[in-house]
């Protein structure tokens, strides 16, 4: 519930940067990644990428770009992401696991920092429609 609100565009820039900076603290694994319980030393490359693109939803590119840094150290060999790894051991959790919604999040975080495609806009809002007319309703026949 930390960084979600900033993440969904809920805040304005300028509280969303107020929001990232009062608990950064409290999430934050400096040079690891983004805890996924607040009391616990779980870091997962999923909620960093997640993060990564919050931070660049209210414009602090450059932080965005360090905690992407940050989650390759959960990168393996083979390119997949493991879920996460305890610190300061480093022990993979869950149990192994490299999961495809950890490889998407950071898939997209990376494409909206980088802006290496076409789509790397849309995360941004660029160009989405403004909105449907509804004026009249679509009915289908």
């Amino acid at each position: 519930d930390w960084y979600y609100p900033v993440l969904c565009g809920a805040l304005s820039p300028e509280a969303g940067q107020a929001r990232l900076a009062e608990r950064w603290s409290d999430f934050v694994l400096e040079g690891v990644g983004i805890r996924c319980v607040m009391d616990r030393p779980w870091a997962t490359a999923a909620e960093t990428a997640e993060c990564a693109m919050a931070h660049l939803n209210v414009g602090l590119a450059d932080r965005a770009r360090l905690l992407l840094v940050w989650s390759r150290h959960l990168r393996d060999d083979d390119g997949s992401y493991w879920t996460g790894c305890v610190h300061p051991e480093c022990v993979h959790f869950p149990g192994g696991e490299r999961s495809t919604y950890t490889a998407a999040a950071v898939i997209l975080a990376t494409d909206a920092v980088v802006g290496a495609t076409a789509t790397s806009g849309f995360f941004l809002g660029d160009g989405l429609p403004s909105g449907l007319d509804l004026e009249e309703p679509v009915r289908e026949a």
